[in-house]
């Protein structure tokens, strides 16, 4: 859809939506990165809100279409507010610490990602506008990076901004561990304080249990909410 806005009804009240057309020569360089796994390049299009002036909005709260929110997530808000309002306090994108899982008695063994610098799970995130052009020039740096040294990983957007995170310096992101907005409770215990469950993988069962097969076993139970 191209640019512009519309106004839709949920629940009783107006809801404004912008459409954003995705900038052509980006996308481009999206398509142009080496490895691309299923479903990389809708996952590098989020970085599209990095670029996009936000004139009205205060703050930004990105969310995978995989997750599910469990209960109010005002305080995120409430987060990057504080930063928007304090002069002081410099451009910061938060995020949920990428190692949930070893917290609820599950490892990835494989990539289990370094605790300094910490990662943030990009998932989910949020942000006061407008971004600082160091990040987006980090952003782009890394995309031109891959492509000319033909840097093959698995992980699209999730490399890409937390190596511009990391470039730009540690003022610039804030890795909340208790957040609880990340990866996929396994107990009604954890469900029950988790505000956001995340289905991680490309199967997206929604209900079905134990669809992965090697070491990574995190879909073992259901949970109600996203039984079909």
């Amino acid at each position: 859809p191209g640019e512009g806005e519309l106004v839709e009804t949920v629940a009783g009240h107006p809801k404004r939506v912008q459409w954003v057309r995705v900038n052509s020569t980006r996308l481009q360089q999206y398509q142009r990165l080496p490895y691309m796994r299923e479903g990389a390049l809708q996952s590098l299009v989020k970085l599209e809100l990095f670029f996009t002036p936000h004139t009205e909005a205060r703050s930004i709260v990105f969310l995978d279409v995989d997750m599910l929110v469990m209960h109010n997530l005002t305080f995120v808000h409430s987060a990057v507010l504080a930063d928007w309002r304090n002069t002081e306090t410099p451009w910061r994108l938060h995020g949920s610490q990428n190692d949930y899982g070893i917290m609820g008695g599950w490892v990835h063994s494989r990539e289990t990602p370094p605790r300094n610098p910490k990662h943030i799970n990009c998932g989910f995130f949020a942000f006061p506008p407008p971004v600082p052009a160091s990040f987006i020039a980090a952003v782009e740096g890394r995309i031109a990076e891959r492509i000319n040294k033909n840097i093959q990983l698995f992980s699209a957007d999730q490399d890409v901004i937390n190596t511009a995170l990391h470039r730009t310096g540690d003022e610039q992101y804030a890795v909340h561990t208790d957040w609880f907005a990340n990866y996929r409770p396994n107990s009604d215990a954890g469900v029950a304080k988790w505000h956001v469950a995340h289905w991680l993988g490309i199967t997206k069962p929604w209900g079905l249990k134990g669809h992965t097969r090697g070491e990574i076993r995190y879909n073992d139970r259901t949970l109600p909410q996203l039984a079909p």
